[in-house]
C-alpha cells in the first residue's frame, strides 16, 4: 500500500504509519496495539521516550483513520501485511513492542520477516501474552455475544465506561474488538523449535492473569538472549503506568543505535 511520500524519510508513505523525521541517535520503536486498540493508546510514551526512541504506533485496518477498511481476522494475513509496510522503514536500528494481542502479531510479523532475510528488529517486547505456543485461555472471547464481550471488557478495565454504555459506541468498537480476538485466539500455535533471532523481553502485569511463569515461557521462542520484567499493575498495565513502563522499555533502549548490538547480548543478565 502506498500514499504520499512521508516527509524525510526517502520512502513511500503508509496508511499503518505516520512517520516524521528520524531523528540521527534514536532507535525507531513500532508499537502493536492489544486487542480493540489503536494507535492512541500509545500517545503517552512519545514525550517520555523522545530522546532515545521515535515511538511509530501501528494504524491496523478497520479503526481510527481506516475505521472504513475490512477488519482483518487471519494473523498470518495481518502479519504479512505488517511486514509489507514496515520493510521499508527496516532499514533503520529499530524494535518492536507488542501488547497482548500486539505481542502476538508483533512475533508473526518478525517471522516474516525473518523468512524474507530482511533486517531484524533490535528487540521485541512482548508484554501481557502467553507465548505463542500456549493455546489461549478458555472460554474463548470472540465468539462471545455482544452482552458478554462487553462485560468482559468492563472486567478488563481499560474500555472507558463512556464507550460500554454508548450503544452507538458499541456498534464500532466490538466488531473490532472481536475481530482481533479472533485473529489471536484461531492462531496456530507456533513450535518451539524455530525461535525467532531476535532477543526478547517479556513484560508483564503483577495483577495479570498471565503469570510470569508463562511470560518466562517466551524464551523458548528466541535464538538470542532474553529478559523478563513485572510492572505493577493489570493486564492494561502500561496503561495504569505509563511512566513505569516507558522507563522500563528505556533501559532496554540505547541512546545510540550503535550499541545496540552490544546491548542486545547483554539483555540475559537483565532479569527481574
Amino acid at each position: 500500500m502506498s500514499g504520499p511520500v512521508g516527509r524525510g524519510t526517502g520512502v513511500p508513505g503508509t496508511p499503518w504509519l505516520r512517520v516524521p523525521d528520524h531523528a540521527e541517535g534514536r532507535i525507531r520503536l513500532f508499537c502493536f496495539p492489544f486487542a480493540g486498540g489503536g494507535a492512541a493508546a500509545y500517545r503517552p510514551w512519545v514525550p517520555l521516550l523522545a530522546d532515545v526512541a521515535q515511538v511509530l504506533p501501528l494504524h491496523l485496518p478497520g479503526r481510527e483513520a481506516r475505521r472504513r477498511e475490512a477488519l482483518v481476522r487471519d494473523i498470518e494475513v495481518m502479519a504479512r501485511a505488517v511486514a509489507d509496510a514496515l520493510a521499508p522503514w527496516c532499514r533503520e536500528p529499530y524494535a518492536f513492542y507488542g501488547h497482548s494481542m500486539g505481542a502476538l502479531l508483533a512475533h508473526r510479523t518478525v517471522a516474516v520477516l525473518q523468512r524474507r532475510g530482511l533486517p531484524l528488529p533490535a528487540l521485541l517486547f512482548a508484554a501481557a501474552r502467553r507465548p505463542p505456543h500456549m493455546p489461549p485461555d478458555l472460554p474463548l472471547v470472540h465468539p462471545l455475544d455482544r452482552r458478554e464481550l462487553a462485560a468482559k471488557m468492563r472486567s478488563l478495565g481499560a474500555t472507558p465506561e463512556r464507550i460500554l454504555e454508548d450503544e452507538t459506541l458499541l456498534d464500532v468498537f466490538l466488531p473490532v474488538l472481536q475481530a482481533d480476538f479472533e485473529m489471536g485466539e484461531t492462531a496456530p500455535l507456533w513450535r518451539t523449535d524455530a525461535p525467532l533471532a531476535v532477543p526478547i523481553v517479556a513484560m508483564g502485569g503483577q495483577r495479570d492473569a498471565v503469570r510470569r511463569a508463562e511470560l518466562s515461557a517466551w524464551r523458548l521462542h528466541t535464538s538470542k538472549s532474553f529478559a523478563c520484567r513485572m510492572f505493577a499493575g493489570g493486564h492494561f498495565f502500561h496503561l495504569e503506568h505509563p511512566e513505569a513502563v516507558a522507563a522500563g522499555v528505556r533501559r532496554f533502549l540505547a541512546p545510540d543505535p550503535r550499541t545496540l548490538s552490544a546491548l542486545a547480548q547483554s539483555v540475559h543478565s537483565m532479569e527481574e
